[in-house]
């Protein structure tokens, strides 16, 4: 049951890999082309650091990272598209990140997750079904089954006894964490682990953006219909497209590829492949998960500014992107921001 609990904490901080991506859709759509971005981003430049060529010669990757400043501030803000998993490839980051890293003297994470962190007993309470009442009389028998055969396979059969009184958002956390755990991707090279282990090396000083409370608060916050919903989209998920899913994000992660990145974080499936019920417990879920939060992250950031701040800010890479992201609000409120698009030279 340890085990059990510990996980819960490592899935809700990291978001079981979904803080990159909106509602966990089983619909995936692959584009091969790059060309439908930037139409909407007039109030956003984009600042070249040479030759592109030289930069696919000299680096792995070349992650997407925008330079924030405001009109009356003397602060910096340079905001960078985490993925909170990856692989070894994505090392070494182009020198003009770890610069813009190097300059600044706080690093602004979505919570600290290398502090020891209390879980309230509240949320525990919130998770969990009265006594005498367990998860199967609350979900349909086809989801409840497909649950159990997952968690089970992976963690033995006593687990179900344990996990019965947990609602289904634990559930899917879990279930969603399984099927992850067989990509090729690990938090082991996470870049939000990244990042906080080099700031705690250099003594810089770690903002958390949000709380872990915050996010515990949301999760439980979820619908009785929101967390049946979601986990049913992993039970029943083909495996094999969520993980080859992963790895096409990974790699458009890796390219900067601002197009194949919306495309995927934003899909559009085609009409009718979701019923209006389904549509609007998608739409409370990223209301909740993305967009609600990106409102917070973005007034955090004027604060930082305002306070002429300079701050590495590393949030999910879902968080950044679209009409509601942080990088098109915070040009919207006025600020001078700026893409940098290739990195070939070893200064910002």
């Amino acid at each position: 049951m340890k085990k059990l609990l510990c996980l819960l904490f490592a899935f809700t901080v990291i978001f079981s890999f979904i803080a990159c991506k909106q509602a966990r859709l089983e619909y995936w759509e692959i584009s091969e082309s790059s060309d439908s971005y930037s139409e909407n981003s007039a109030d956003i430049s984009y600042e070249s650091s040479g030759d592109v060529s030289e930069n696919t010669l000299k680096y792995t990757s070349t992650p997407l990272m925008w330079k924030v400043t405001g009109g009356d501030s003397d602060g910096t803000i340079w905001l960078f598209g985490s993925m909170h998993i990856a692989d070894k490839t994505t090392y070494p980051l182009p020198n003009a990140i770890l610069e813009a890293f190097n300059s600044c003297d706080n690093l602004a994470v979505e919570c600290d997750i290398t502090k020891n962190v209390i879980i309230p007993a509240d949320f525990y309470e919130s998770i969990t079904y009265p006594d005498d009442t367990t998860i199967d009389q609350y979900i349909s028998p086809d989801i409840y089954e497909a649950a159990s055969a997952l968690v089970s396979e992976y963690y033995g059969e006593d687990s179900i006894e344990v996990l019965a009184r947990y609602k289904p958002v634990y559930w899917y956390l879990l279930t969603d964490g399984i099927i992850a755990e067989k990509s090729k991707l690990s938090q082991e090279y996470g870049l939000d682990i990244y990042f906080l282990e080099l700031a705690n090396d250099e003594d810089k000083e770690i903002l958390e953006i949000e709380s872990v409370n915050l996010q515990y608060k949301m999760l439980s916050g979820f619908s009785d219909e929101l967390q049946e919903f979601l986990l049913a989209g992993t039970v029943f998920a083909d495996e094999e497209m969520y993980l080859d899913g992963l790895d096409y994000q990974y790699e458009a992660w890796k390219n900067g590829d601002v197009d194949e990145l919306e495309e995927l974080i934003f899909p559009e499936p085609p009409k009718g492949y979701y019923t209006q019920k389904e549509i609007e417990l998608i739409d409370e879920y990223n209301k909740e998960m993305i967009y609600d939060r990106n409102e917070g992250m973005v007034d955090v950031a004027i604060e930082y500014l305002d306070e002429d701040m300079e701050v590495f800010y590393v949030v999910g890479l879902a968080h950044m992107l679209g009409e509601q992201g942080i990088v098109q609000m915070l040009a919207d409120a006025g600020n001078t921001v700026e893409q940098i698009t290739s990195y070939s030279y070893d200064e910002v």
